[in-house]
């Protein structure tokens, strides 16, 4: 929901440019990018193969990092600050913990939820794999 919330509005930004009118309906242009974005892929998963799906995602997330290396040199942090950021931590703040927690329950409860039933049937897995 984060993902698509912020695909949404930055969408929306760049239609902005062009359609200055749509400032005071932002609400519900984001709201209706939203929609269509959620149609889009859910027709993609229903008429496509396991391979088409794994194909846009690998796309999705080339552009992702390379969007995070471009940055990198955009706004140069420094080095130490880059290694120190690889080092896993958890924040020492209150409810610290239950943030890391809601962090890795974001990240995997798709891929939990929602991806593993594909990619199960797209390897045309059976009982016979349960081990894997």
């Amino acid at each position: 929901m984060g993902i698509l919330g912020v695909s949404s509005n930055i969408i929306f930004k760049i239609i902005v440019i062009k359609f200055e009118g749509l400032i005071a309906y932002q609400y519900e242009t984001v709201l209706i990018i939203a929609i269509i974005i959620i149609v889009i892929f859910y027709l993609l998963m229903l008429i496509s193969k396991y391979t088409f799906f794994e194909k846009i995602l690998i796309v999705f997330e080339s552009a992702m990092g390379l969007s995070f290396m471009l940055s990198l040199f955009f706004v140069q942090p420094l080095s130490m600050d880059v290694a120190k950021g690889l080092i896993p931590t958890i924040p020492k703040v209150t409810g610290g913990k239950m943030l890391l927690a809601a962090f890795v329950g974001t990240t995997m409860a798709e891929a939990t939820f929602l991806s593993r039933p594909l990619f199960i049937k797209g390897k045309r897995w059976t009982n016979k794999n349960l081990k894997q």
